[in-house]
């Protein structure tokens, strides 16, 4: 079952990814996207990003997926 709803929440990125296209140095550039809970559990998620390596900041990093 938790496999399947793995599924459903990966087929739900945008398979495009998530871009920014052009950023201005030090200027701050907002992008909003949904990642909807297409399972009927309540799913916790985090993101791990490799904070020494990136030069971008991802929020909320963990939190949960509402029915």
């Amino acid at each position: 079952m938790t496999s399947q709803i793995l599924t459903k929440i990966i087929d739900s990125i945008p398979l495009e990814g998530i871009d920014f296209e052009y950023c201005a140095v030090k200027q701050l550039e907002t992008k909003s996207f949904t990642l909807p809970n297409q399972s009927s559990s309540l799913i916790q998620f985090e993101v791990l990003v490799d904070l020494e390596n990136t030069s971008f900041i991802l929020e909320p990093l963990k939190g949960k997926l509402q029915i």
